[in-house]
């Protein structure tokens, strides 16, 4: 008969004990992913998009939203294949500078200092 973690109570709280950075880890993980799709699907910039004057945007130039802002940061772990290599050639060979997340997403990252209607908004700010 199989002897495992649920007929083991003992052995099963062990293995959750040993696991807890992991868990924790993950748990983590999936805060920081999803405040940074709030961030983005909201004002279009996460704390450090803010800093560099970036912003995501959909392709009609309208805040992006909460659902493209969660494929697109879904799709982070495609272009992070080997190092980043798949997502540094993706942008380098698309014709609008776009990795695999903006393209499924509809999204375009801008500079919101080429704007001048944004730049007066920032300054009010």
């Amino acid at each position: 008969m199989w002897s495992g973690p649920i007929n083991d109570p003992e052995g099963f709280w062990e293995t959750v004990v040993a696991m807890w950075p992991i868990i924790v880890a993950m748990g983590w993980a999936i805060v920081a992913a999803l405040a940074f799709t709030i961030f983005e699907g909201r004002s279009g910039a996460t704390p450090g998009k803010w800093l560099a004057k970036i912003r995501v945007l959909g392709t009609n130039l309208q805040p992006c939203g909460f659902g493209r802002a969660l494929v697109r940061n879904l799709l982070k772990c495609v272009d992070g294949f080997f190092n980043f290599i798949v997502g540094i050639m993706v942008v380098a060979l698309s014709e609008n500078w776009q990795r695999v997340g903006d393209m499924a997403a509809r999204t375009v990252v801008v500079d919101v200092r080429s704007d001048p209607a944004n730049q007066a908004r920032e300054r009010t700010l």
